[in-house]
């Protein structure tokens, strides 16, 4: 199945290729574009995103979104954006109802081993003094939590949902939005919860406090590109 996201850089490729906006010319604003393509303005968010890898324009945080090579419109097809990754958003849900629903069975089911493992990523996360760090550090903490369920069949589940995670659109939405950054104290925090909660045998905890993370994230995707400080500044030192 087409991802929608793909179909709507396809729609916005062709207003560019019929000359409705030329180069250097910025594009309306997402709610404009949302009403216009009948849309959400999350897609509307990673059809730009889309384009932009394409190199058809550029988002330019605090001004907009400017077309800056209008003669590429013609090539862009929904083929050719095929391999950016799935829709950013669909993964964090996806990662809502799986994480949210086996972090019970992690309390219930994991080894104290297992327990002083996941404590063990948290501490890497405080550590860590580079993105990737963390990142790897945050990966060893979902998985491992997954693993600690009891069933084999979890852990693989998480990890590709991980794997889509390092997906271009993903990576880049993520930067724009100021959420890939180290030692971020809210994250560590949340963490910190998780496992008190995993470690205290408490379920019901253990659910709630993946769920507050979880969703945190997921704002942290949302957040309007002109409400994010500094985000040009983070992609720069980021690439």
């Amino acid at each position: 199945m087409t991802r929608l996201y793909r179909q709507v850089a396809a729609q916005i490729a062709t207003l560019i290729d019929t000359g409705e906006y030329n180069t250097e010319d910025r594009l309306p604003a997402e709610r404009h574009l949302s009403a216009r393509l009948s849309v959400s303005r999350p897609t509307i968010r990673e059809a730009i995103i889309a384009l932009e890898l394409s190199g058809l324009v550029d988002v330019r945080a605090g001004s907009g979104v400017y077309v800056i090579n209008a003669p590429a419109a013609r090539a862009i097809s929904i083929n050719m954006i095929d391999n950016a990754g799935a829709s950013p958003l669909d993964v964090i849900n996806a990662r809502l109802d799986i994480e949210c629903a086996i972090v019970g069975d992690a309390a219930r089911n994991a080894t104290q081993s297992q327990l002083d493992e996941i404590g063990a990523t948290v501490a890497r996360m405080e550590r860590a003094t580079q993105r990737n760090a963390f990142e790897a550090a945050d990966h060893d903490f979902h998985v491992s939590i997954a693993e600690a369920t009891g069933n084999s069949v979890l852990g693989p589940i998480v990890e590709t949902l991980w794997t889509e995670m390092s997906s271009p659109i993903f990576m880049r939405m993520g930067r724009i939005n100021g959420l890939v950054r180290e030692n971020e104290p809210w994250a560590i925090q949340e963490h910190h919860d998780i496992h008190a909660a995993l470690t205290a045998r408490d379920a019901n905890a253990a659910e709630a406090a993946m769920r507050v993370h979880l969703h945190h994230v997921r704002d942290f995707l949302q957040h309007d590109w002109k409400d994010v400080d500094g985000a040009r500044q983070c992609l720069d030192a980021a690439e």
